[in-house]
């Protein structure tokens, strides 16, 4: 199907029905595909429908397979830059960074946390400076020390 050749309204109807696919089925080659075009959905459905459809989607992500997440983590930077320009900045600030930060943790893959870290410097690089402070480097200091933590597991060869 070509994406190009259809009205908004159907696409629309494409998203929710790809969304219900990725929370009701578990092949994550679809999974994997779908959030590689997350950006251009949300460019296409406009920032209202974005946010209704897509961003409880992404509440649930730390659920997934760790390739699913990786592939979230590898296009949430593209789609945040798309989201602070259709002006919404709040939304980076207060439900994606924090949903990017909650993969560094002591369950997560290292991979995962690699990926994370990446997509978080990147996404921080939106949030204004007199930000930073709470929503960035607060984040950081405390993550740091599960990373360390991780760090010191993986160098003595802990099973966590």
């Amino acid at each position: 199907m070509d994406l190009n050749k259809i009205d908004n309204n159907e696409l629309l109807s494409i998203v929710k029905a790809k969304v219900n696919s990725f929370l009701t089925e578990n092949d994550t080659n679809n999974k994997c595909s779908f959030l590689d075009n997350i950006t251009y959905y949300a460019k296409e459905i406009k920032f209202e429908n974005t946010i209704d459809i897509l961003l409880p989607l992404f509440k649930k992500i730390n659920n997934e397979q760790d390739n699913v997440k990786i592939k979230f983590l590898n296009n949430i930077s593209s789609f945040s830059e798309l989201i602070n320009g259709f002006g919404g900045y709040q939304i980076i600030k207060e439900q994606l960074l924090p949903i990017v930060a909650s993969f560094f943790n002591y369950k997560s893959n290292l991979k995962v946390v690699d990926h994370a870290c990446d997509a978080f410097i990147s996404m921080s690089n939106l949030i204004k400076e007199e930000d930073k402070g709470s929503h960035v480097l607060n984040t950081v200091i405390c993550k740091y020390f599960i990373i360390q933590y991780l760090l010191m597991m993986m160098m003595k060869n802990v099973e966590l």
